[in-house]
Order: C-alpha cells, then sequence, then structure tokens
C-alpha cells in the first residue's frame, strides 16, 4: 500500500495511524494557573498562619478567566483567582477559598499555611516544547484526541486505511442480504459478513466482491477484479484439494509469483493459503467460518498491522485451570474455545494463583455459534498430546 499520509480532522482520527511523530511546538499548559478557587498570595506571608491566629493580607483585585493577570503582588498581598486562571506576578501558591475570611474589601483573613508551588500547575507541566507527544505509527485513542487539541492541532497527518477486498466461493451459498429462504442443499453465506465486520472492527476499508461459483474462470476474473482495486484480497472457501477448489489455481494465473505457501499445520484452518500477484496480496481461508475466524485473528489482523505500520497490540490473555482433560494427537497446533468460570474456590489471596476456570468447548469448524458462546481460547502446541485437568493454560480473550 502506499505510505503518503493523508490529514483529517481530529473528529475523524479515532482508529487511525500516525503518520509521524507529534511534537509540541509550545509549553502546556502555557502559563502558571490554579488548580483551585482561593488566594494567589507569596507562599512566606503564610508562614504560621491558623485558625487562631490568621495572616493578613492585603486584597488587590481579581483575575478574570480567559485573561491575561495585570497584577503584581507584593510582599503583603493576594489577589482572588479562580480555578484554572492565570497566577499573577509575584505570587508562588494559592490557598483555597474555604481557608479564606473577608474582613473588609481591602482586608483578606487566611488560615491556612501553604507551600511554595501548592495548589498551582506551572508552565510546561504537561508538556514542554520540543518533547514528543505521540509517536509515529500509534493507534490514535480518545485521549490522544484531547493531547493534540490541547496543542491547538485541528487537524492531523494518518496512514491510509487498507482497501480490503472480500469473496465467498462455493455454488452451495446464499447471500443472507438478498435471499429469504434456503432450497435444499443450500446454505448461508456466513463467512463475506463476518469478514466485513472483522475487517471493520481492523479499522479498514472492506469491499465486497460476493459469491463466486466454483468454476476457474469465473474466481479467477473476479479476484483480478479486486486485485486491480485493492491492496489485499481475502477469498474464503475452495482453499482444500478437492475437485472444484480452484482458489490455488486462480492466485496462480491472477498474477506473479502466485501462490507463496498453501497448508499450515493449524486445526483449524489447515487449507488456509497466500499469493503474491503482481505486488498486491491474496489470502484463501478456509470455508468453515470457525476456521476462517481464527485465520483472520492470527494471520490476517498482523498483516494489517505490518501493512499499515501500526505498533504491535498484545491481545488480553488470562490465566486459568482446565476443568477437564483435553486430548490432542492432530500433529498440527490447535485452537480451542474455553468459557471461562470464576474460581471461587481457589484461594483469592494468591496474586500469581489463576483466577479462572477454563472448559474446553466442543467445536467443529462449521459450527460458528460454538465461537460465539466462548470466552476465549487456547492454543495447544503441535508436538502436544494434550493437556491434563488442572493444567494452567493461558486465555487469550475474544473482544465482546
Amino acid at each position: 500500500m502506499s505510505k503518503d499520509s493523508q490529514t483529517v480532522s481530529l473528529a475523524d482520527a479515532v482508529g487511525r495511524v500516525l503518520a509521524a511523530a507529534v511534537i509540541a511546538t509550545s509549553d502546556v499548559p502555557s502559563f502558571d494557573r490554579t488548580q483551585v478557587d482561593g488566594l494567589a498570595v507569596r507562599a512566606t506571608d503564610t508562614f504560621g498562619a491558623s485558625d487562631s491566629l490568621p495572616a493578613i493580607l492585603t486584597y488587590c483585585g481579581e483575575v478574570h478567566m480567559g485573561a491575561d493577570a495585570q497584577l503584581v503582588i507584593a510582599p503583603g498581598q493576594c489577589a482572588y483567582v479562580p480555578t484554572g486562571g492565570m497566577i499573577p506576578s509575584g505570587a508562588d501558591a494559592m490557598v483555597m477559598i474555604e481557608y479564606v475570611e473577608i474582613l473588609d474589601s481591602q482586608t483578606r483573613l487566611v488560615s491556612q499555611r501553604v507551600s511554595p508551588g501548592q495548589s498551582i500547575t506551572q508552565k510546561g507541566d504537561d508538556t514542554t516544547i520540543g518533547q514528543i507527544i505521540l509517536p509515529a505509527g500509534r493507534i490514535i485513542t480518545s485521549t490522544d484526541i484531547g493531547a493534540l487539541a490541547a496543542l491547538g492541532l485541528a487537524t492531523i497527518k494518518v496512514l491510509p486505511l487498507l482497501r480490503i477486498g472480500y469473496l465467498s466461493t462455493g455454488d452451495e451459498l446464499v447471500d443472507v442480504q438478498t435471499h429469504a429462504s434456503l432450497a435444499t442443499g443450500q446454505i448461508w453465506d456466513v463467512n463475506r459478513p463476518m469478514l466485513a465486520a472483522a475487517i471493520q472492527s481492523a479499522g479498514q476499508i472492506g469491499i465486497d466482491y460476493g459469491i463466486v461459483t466454483d468454476q476457474l474462470e469465473p474466481m479467477t476474473a473476479r479476484l483480478r477484479q479486486a486485485l486491480d482495486s485493492c491492496d489485499l484480497v481475502l477469498l474464503s472457501g475452495g482453499s482444500s484439494a478437492g475437485t472444484h477448489d480452484f482458489v490455488a489455481q486462480a492466485i496462480q494465473n491472477a498474477g506473479s509469483p502466485g501462490v507463496l505457501f498453501h497448508g499450515l499445520a493449524v486445526k483449524p484452518g489447515k487449507p488456509t493459503m497466500a499469493g503474491l500477484c503482481d505486488g498486491h496480496i491474496a489470502i484463501g481461508l478456509p470455508g468453515h467460518p470457525v476456521a476462517a475466524w481464527f485465520m483472520f485473528e492470527q494471520l490476517v489482523k498482523p498483516l494489517i498491522s505490518h501493512l499499515t505500520g501500526r505498533e504491535s497490540a498484545c491481545p488480553a490473555s488470562v490465566l486459568a485451570r482446565l476443568t477437564c482433560r483435553l486430548p490432542s494427537n492432530h500433529g498440527r497446533a490447535e485452537f480451542v474455545s474455553v468459557r471461562l468460570v470464576a474460581d471461587f474456590a481457589n484461594d483469592q489471596t494468591q496474586v500469581t494463583s489463576p483466577q479462572w476456570l477454563a472448559t474446553p468447548l466442543p467445536m467443529r469448524s462449521g459450527l460458528i455459534t460454538q465461537l460465539t458462546a466462548s470466552d476465549g481460547y487456547i492454543l495447544v502446541a503441535r508436538d502436544c498430546e494434550g493437556l491434563e485437568a488442572g493444567t494452567v493454560v493461558t486465555v487469550t480473550l475474544m473482544a465482546k
């Protein structure tokens, strides 16, 4: 994809990737300001002040919000400053209004002793000129928007979004958006809506290329059409070695060098493939929805992060104990969905002890509703023949 940056408003920047580091061009705040309502004073004038023996100060005026403090506080003087207002010259501390008594128009009694800098935010406390506020490659969050606004930035340069095409293959598939019912032998196309949502969740632009039949020429033509307009194309189904599985050949025909790999030592997701077609990436995902989802999470999402320059992010996970034995002797790494429940019988005072119990769910790659019922998944290594009940495992949490 092109690395040319785009300029967007702050309102459109959340979730986008910074094209360059944001460096402060001014101090934030740009002046000393008060954290409380009260009197700006010289701290030395309050030393020894108490309820029984208050300091007596001369009142010399008020600082208005959003205005320059024109006052100069001389020894023995004070001025009223509302929260967020500018500290007048000569003052080095604030006395909260609760500790102030008005004696007359020119006299204030202060019953609190304050130290230099008390209740004052100094110029540059938040940000100083030249400081790197946000690094290049950062995914912009809502709090980042606040930081950018504090620097006076109305727009920001971000990397362009990926255009990701997606299509399903299969004579048996029916589009849920255009049909009301199924004929015998037909099934709903689950993967296109699921991939569309996954692409949107990844913050990219999804382009739907519909359903294509299990024929090589139409499949190759549709793939070429998608590759011409997209940075990445996802095909689901037709990735196995059956007589009607033409995705590998379509990728091979769509451009050079063609298929880079076909098949992974993983369950579910073994038929997954990827190819490079004249500089454009095509990925063949399994037709079974569960397998397609896992391969999107494990393969496509990291690829999106790489292509868009995003910071690497570790998925949230928890430690848990298996509630039952889990056999696994497939010679492939296996993803197993689990349901989590709190381990109330566990010693909750032991920080290092897992606080969760993980129950493996019966999972077949075509049963998508089982995936929605899970809280997360574990990975069983390909050289492992299974895990015993009570084994502590790392559960990668599903986004809810």
